[in-house]
C-alpha cells in the first residue's frame, strides 16, 4: 500500500506539499503511514487523521451488540458472519432467526423485517398497511439498524398489528415485541439519533476537521449525560452498552491529541478560537494548555516565516517584497493573540 501511495506522490511531484492523512482505524493503514513518513522524513503519528465516520461505526456496533469491551470485536465478527450466512442462504431460516434471537430484542426485529420481505405477499401487504416498508440492516453500516428501528417506531402500531394478524404463522410468535421491548428500541433509538446526525453532517466533502473534534467533544457530553440519566433510572442493561460504547469512542478520542491539527483547527477557527476549549474542556483543563502548545510548535517549525538571513541580491523583485513584507507582518507574533479572541461559546444541554 505504501509503494503504491508513494508512487502516485512522485508522479504528482507533491512531495513538499503533503499534509495530512485521513484513514480509517485498520492496522494496516497505520503500519503504511510509517512506511510513507520513513521515506518522506514525517512523525506519522503526527500526520493521521482517524476517519470520524470508521469511529462512530465501530462504537455504534459496541453500543448495539457487545456486553463488555472486550466482547465488542467478537460481537461484531458474529453479526458480519450471520448477516453473510443469511444473504447467501446457506443456512435454514429458522436457524438463521434463532442465532439472531441471541441478540435480544435487535434480534427479534431484524427478524420480523426479515420474514416480511422474505414473502412477496407479505411484503405488499405490509406496505398496503403501513403506507411504508422498514429498511433492513446490513452489516456495513451501523446506521442501518437506527434507520430501520426508527421507522419500526414510526410504524409500530401497524408492525403490531401485522403480527397479530399473521401470529401462527411459523415462529413468527417467538419475535413477538411486547411493551418493554418497544420501550427498550427507544430508548436505544434515542442514545444512537445524535450519533446519526453527526454521520450525516460530517459525511461530505464540506465537512472540516473542526466539525471532527467539536461533534466527537458532544458526544462525550452525551455519554456522560445518558449514562448518568440511566444508572439513576436504574436501567443496568443500557448503561452497560453505553459503557461499552464509550469504551470503544474514547479510545479513538484519546488519538485526536498525537496530532495538532485537531487542535489548530479550533483555534484558527474564527468563531471558536481558545475560548472554544476553555468552554467545552472545562472538565479536562489540564489538556488545554499542551494542545494549544502543540499547535504553536507546528507553527512555528511548519508555516511562521523564518528570520534566517538570505541573500537577497539572489531574489527577485517580488520574492524581495514577498520576504520584507511577510518578514515585517511576522515580527510580532499574531498566533497568541488571534486564538484570544473568539465569539462566546456556551454549551448547549444534552437532550436524554
Amino acid at each position: 500500500m505504501a509503494e503504491m501511495v508513494l508512487q502516485v506522490i512522485e508522479e504528482y511531484e507533491i512531495s513538499q506539499q503533503i499534509g495530512f492523512f485521513t484513514l480509517d482505524n485498520a492496522s494496516n493503514n497505520k503500519t503504511m503511514l510509517k512506511a510513507i513518513g520513513k521515506t518522506l522524513g514525517f512523525d506519522p503519528d503526527l500526520r493521521y487523521c482517524h476517519c470520524n465516520g470508521h469511529t462512530l461505526n465501530l462504537a455504534m456496533h459496541a453500543f448495539l451488540f457487545s456486553k463488555s469491551k472486550h466482547a465488542a470485536e467478537e460481537a461484531s465478527q458474529q453479526i458480519a458472519v450471520l448477516s453473510q450466512t443469511e444473504e447467501l442462504g446457506n443456512q435454514e431460516r429458522e436457524e438463521t432467526a434463532g442465532q439472531w434471537r441471541q441478540f435480544g430484542t435487535l434480534g427479534k426485529l431484524h427478524n420480523l423485517v426479515v420474514w416480511i420481505q422474505s414473502s412477496n405477499k407479505r411484503y405488499q401487504a405490509f406496505k398496503k398497511l403501513a403506507g411504508h416498508t422498514i429498511p433492513r440492516d446490513n452489516q456495513t453500516r451501523w446506521n442501518s439498524w437506527y434507520l430501520m428501528i426508527d421507522r419500526a417506531l414510526q410504524l409500530r402500531k401497524e408492525l403490531s398489528s401485522f403480527i397479530d394478524d399473521h401470529y401462527a404463522e411459523g415462529d413468527i410468535r417467538l419475535d413477538y415485541l411486547n411493551p418493554e421491548a418497544w420501550q427498550e428500541l427507544q430508548e436505544i433509538h434515542s442514545f444512537m439519533q445524535p450519533f446519526y446526525e453527526i454521520t450525516l453532517e460530517t459525511q461530505w466533502d464540506s465537512s472540516t476537521i473542526d466539525q471532527a473534534i467539536s461533534s466527537m467533544d458532544f458526544l462525550v457530553s452525551h455519554y456522560q449525560d445518558t449514562m448518568e440519566f440511566y444508572s439513576q433510572q436504574g436501567n443496568a442493561v443500557l448503561t452497560e452498552r453505553i459503557v461499552t460504547s464509550w469504551n470503544k469512542f474514547d479510545k479513538y478520542y484519546q488519538l485526536t491529541d498525537h496530532t495538532p491539527v485537531y487542535a489548530a483547527a479550533i483555534v484558527l477557527h474564527p468563531s471558536l478560537r481558545r475560548r472554544y476549549l476553555d468552554t467545552a474542556w472545562e472538565k479536562y483543563s489540564e489538556y488545554i494548555e499542551p494542545a494549544i502548545g502543540a499547535v504553536q510548535k507546528w507553527w512555528e517549525e511548519e508555516y511562521k516565516p523564518l528570520s534566517d538571513a538570505v541573500d537577497t541580491a539572489t531574489l527577485s523583485k517580488f520574492e524581495q517584497w514577498k520576504r520584507r513584507t511577510y518578514l515585517q507582518v511576522s515580527s510580532k507574533d499574531e498566533f497568541s493573540r488571534f486564538i484570544q479572541v473568539g465569539l462566546p461559546f456556551k454549551r448547549q444541554p444534552c437532550a436524554s
